[in-house]
């Protein structure tokens, strides 16, 4: 895995994505990341954004994961300030997640 805490590069848009690990969310991060954007993978099923996150590094894309449990507005912000602290900004915000 890169060193997060210096992939910052002012030049690339940045999409937070919550339910990424699978799916459409997944989906969309990969064309994302494919359209040149760095991208913050947040998901409640830690072990499939891996695979998501694995699968767009190693195709050359920039990413990290984040464990996002959207129901606290603490752990919300949490992960913001995660984003913009590795990417220097947020750009896109992909409002995926979804329960049932």
């Amino acid at each position: 895995m890169p060193n997060i805490s210096s992939i910052a590069n002012p030049s690339r848009k940045v999409a937070l994505i919550t339910g990424a690990s699978y799916g459409v969310g997944a989906a969309i991060a990969k064309a994302l990341v494919r359209d040149g954007l760095d991208v913050a993978l947040t998901a409640t099923r830690s072990q499939n954004l891996a695979a998501v996150l694995a699968e767009i590094t190693a195709a050359g894309g920039r990413a990290i994961p984040i464990d996002l449990e959207l129901r606290s507005q603490k752990i919300i912000e949490s992960a913001v300030a995660k984003v913009i602290g590795k990417f220097g900004r947020i750009d896109v915000l992909v409002n995926n997640a979804g329960a049932f």
